[in-house]
């Protein structure tokens, strides 16, 4: 069962056309137990998480502009069992435990105001870091990491669970990684760092660049339409790989052991025992292999 929790300086946000820029902040506060997801969406604006220094989450929120233009916006808290999710809406919106649903008809033509979140994020629960058209960063993260952003940057920083991160155009960063990893973008280069694996990487155009300390069990794949893909790999690497190549070559410090016909655009190949399946695709972009 879910409720909703307005606060009465939520309702003066909602209400204070004459506002200015910086005026009446939007603060919530709660313990919140391990396993439990914050969830936290904004439709225009940065949503920056930051390891919390107990078990109390914290999240605040600034409206950035009152332009006349845009569509004004406000806050809304809905608890969801143990989660907790937070929304910045306009009217026409509503926040639910599955995020900002939007009523059918005509869109405001500038956009709703631009909101900036911070959260505070206590150790062992799941965090949601969602913004329609904006930066999202999250540090210190020792459990489930997913961010999204329409339009916007992530960086994923010291995650210590499985990290899922999507943006429409944008860059992707994730560093320090010990759980799995994927990440997508329809536009913009993915920067994988220290991650132990398994690792999905995939964007529309942009370069590919991934630093494994361990492989890990499961089969990896990596893809970008227009981009070099660079994969800085274990120097024990035991992998199937598999090479689709649109214009470009492959260039490999691992010896590979390739049977039957070859075709160096697309072709199959073992290193060392061979292993997980390791997929690497490039419509426009060399694909090279480093060892560690």
């Amino acid at each position: 069962m879910r409720t909703h929790v307005i606060t009465a300086l939520a309702i003066t946000l909602a209400s204070a056309a004459s506002a200015t820029a910086q005026a009446g902040p939007f603060s919530w506060t709660g313990r919140m137990q391990q396993g439990a997801w914050l969830k936290v969406y904004s439709p225009n604006g940065t949503v920056d998480v930051q390891a919390a220094s107990g078990n109390t989450a914290r999240v605040h929120g600034v409206i950035r502009d009152h332009d006349r233009d845009r569509e004004p916006v406000h806050f809304d808290v809905v608890k969801d069992g143990d989660n907790i999710v937070v929304c910045a809406i306009t009217d026409r919106q509503e926040c639910s435990a599955d995020g900002i649903e939007t009523e059918h008809g005509r869109s405001h033509r500038h956009g709703p105001e631009r909101v900036a979140f911070t959260v505070e994020l206590p150790a062992g629960v799941h965090v949601l870091a969602s913004s329609g058209n904006g930066d999202v960063t999250v540090e210190g993260a020792t459990a489930r990491v997913q961010a999204t952003s329409g339009n916007g940057d992530i960086e994923i920083r010291g995650s210590g669970g499985e990290v899922h991160a999507r943006t429409g155009n944008g860059r992707v960063t994730v560093r320090d990684a010990r759980g799995p990893v994927d990440v997508r973008s329809g536009n913009g280069r993915l920067e994988i760092a220290s991650a132990r694996g398994p690792v999905e990487a995939s964007t529309g155009n942009g370069a590919i660049d991934v630093v494994l300390d361990a492989m890990g069990d499961g089969d990896m794949t990596f893809r970008t339409g227009n981009g070099r893909v660079t994969l800085e790999l274990p120097d024990d690497l035991n992998a199937d790989l598999v090479t689709h190549l649109g214009r470009g070559h492959l260039e490999t410090d691992f010896p590979i052991s390739i049977s039957g016909r070859t075709d160096f655009r697309n072709f199959h190949a073992t290193i060392g025992k061979g292993g997980p399946r390791l997929e690497v695709t490039s419509g426009n972009g060399d694909v090279v292999l480093h060892r560690r």
